[in-house]
């Protein structure tokens, strides 16, 4: 319709003056390059190519929830 297209077209000038946006920032997608910790459990695989990288993942004493540290 005439409506939706004119959404669609309209510049980003307003009678209130131009317009203002605000984009959110994007996650860190599950990698976590610091991560603290006496444990060493694996490595990161790379959220973007699948590719197993040399970035070690570790736990901390606080976050083990069993004998581990015993």
């Amino acid at each position: 319709t005439a409506g939706q297209l004119a959404a669609y077209t309209s510049p980003g000038l307003f009678e209130e003056g131009t317009a203002v946006t605000v984009q959110e920032k994007l996650p860190p997608l599950a990698f976590y390059p610091d991560m603290p910790g006496e444990v060493t459990i694996g490595h990161h695989y790379s959220p973007e190519t699948g590719d197993l990288t040399d970035v070690a993942v570790r736990l901390t004493r606080d976050r083990h929830f069993h004998t581990a540290f015993a």
